[in-house]
């Protein structure tokens, strides 16, 4: 290939790579920096927790106090919004649909201790209950 030729494909594909920069939008670039900043100063958990009700920040920090960190957390109802997170800021909890434990008076679920919070005086199984605007705990009492 003569030098010309190279000369050309060179400029032509650096007319691209400026090309296709020109077009980002610069706007979202800078938001999107400044959130990451933001999460790096206030850490995930209270980054995330900035934007959900108090009814929903109380339930997660409920459950990562005062709950064992490998234990399992009941819940059930709708899989979007804040239980979207929830899930990655309970770790190393894991969350299971409530139907999916047989029996309340199980003490663990495969080798994992079934998460218990007390309820007016009573160690009971907990149940984390979500719909699309916010999270709340519950007492599981099926079949009661």
């Amino acid at each position: 290939m003569s030098p010309s030729r190279s000369k050309l494909l060179f400029g032509l594909f650096a007319g691209q790579i400026l090309f296709g920069l020109s077009r980002l939008p610069h706007a979202v670039l800078w938001k999107r920096w400044h959130r990451i900043e933001q999460m790096r100063a206030k850490g995930p958990l209270e980054f995330h927790l900035g934007f959900v009700d108090l009814d929903t920040r109380e339930a997660i920090r409920r459950l990562r106090e005062e709950t064992a960190k490998n234990s399992v957390i009941l819940f059930h109802g709708s899989w979007r919004g804040p239980i979207e997170f929830a899930a990655p800021l309970l770790y190393p909890r894991v969350l299971l649909s409530a139907h999916r434990l047989p029996d309340l008076r199980l003490r663990t679920f495969m080798g994992r201790p079934v998460g218990r919070l007390d309820f007016g005086g009573k160690k009971e199984v907990v149940l984390l209950e979500s719909t699309e605007k916010k999270l709340r705990l519950l007492p599981e009492r099926r079949g009661k």
